[in-house]
């Protein structure tokens, strides 16, 4: 398990502080239209990034264990950055890398590792692991599953359903696990999530010196080291908990890289 808590500290290229400037700068209604921000989280950021700026464009961040078993951000900090802002900011300076369906792939470690003789009732949800894309029809996208998975009533879907009852008749296996809810949903959820950590731990072990940020199920490391080799290695590291992780790429904002000049709009 995570220390109590872990600092992160970024150097942000000269190239890149335009970014910020433009961020901080722009008119509120621009910036909020633009990344689909709510008033209160835009003030967040901008505060944030304001704090940033005056530290010499360096974030320092510090994050500490939840009792859910993740790693949270301290305050503001690059994880509580829309994925949005983090490719507007970041761009091509750091990768981002993620455990490949985590949730599902975790469910099929447990299932492995703490139920191997039950393997055989789970072939679709094992499908699922493997390929999701076909299953997403009648509105059912890689959220709504997750939902059904952490829910109350799992009823829609039987294996997912069996994995509950399979959960709730054993849960002594998890009895270092605090569980603050008696919602057997939440409680699949801490689950999940210390495994999802116990990975990324184990990673950071190899990587924290690179690492920019912790990502809930994933890190952004510095895009000076080499992608292939990085998740060849990372792979490597978590390969005994049968996942993957992927490189993930950054949307691509479309943004100017100057305000314009509001005074002068209506020309």
């Amino acid at each position: 398990m995570s220390s109590i808590s872990q600092s992160y500290t970024f150097n942000l290229p000269n190239s890149r502080h335009s970014k910020i400037d433009n961020f901080i700068d722009s008119k509120p209604s621009l910036i909020m239209k633009q990344f689909k921000l709510d008033k209160n989280y835009y003030y967040n950021v901008k505060n944030y990034l304001n704090k940033v700026k005056r530290n010499g464009y360096t974030f320092n961040d510090k994050y500490s264990l939840s009792e859910c078993g993740r790693m949270y951000g301290i305050n503001t900090t690059i994880q509580s950055l829309s994925n949005e802002i983090r490719a507007y900011i970041f761009e091509d300076t750091v990768y981002d890398i993620d455990i490949k369906n985590a949730s599902f792939n975790c469910v099929k470690y447990l299932i492995n590792s703490y139920f191997p003789n039950k393997k055989d009732n789970f072939k679709v949800l094992f499908d699922y692991c493997l390929n999701r894309n076909p299953y997403f029809k009648n509105d059912f996208d890689k959220m709504k599953f997750i939902s059904v998975l952490f829910s109350s009533n799992p009823n829609l879907i039987n294996e997912i359903n069996e994995f509950h009852i399979l959960i709730n008749d054993n849960l002594h296996f998890f009895n270092h696990i605090n569980f603050k809810d008696t919602h057997l949903g939440s409680k699949i959820s801490y689950i999940i999530f210390n495994i999802e950590n116990q990975i990324l731990q184990d990673i950071l072990k190899e990587y924290k010196n690179i690492t920019i940020s912790p990502i809930f199920d994933g890190l952004l490391i510095n895009a000076e080291y080499n992608l292939e080799n990085s998740l060849k290695d990372i792979n490597n590291i978590s390969k005994k908990y049968e996942v993957q992780l992927i490189h993930k790429k950054f949307p691509i904002i479309d943004f100017e890289d100057t305000p314009p000049e509001y005074n002068n709009a209506y020309l």
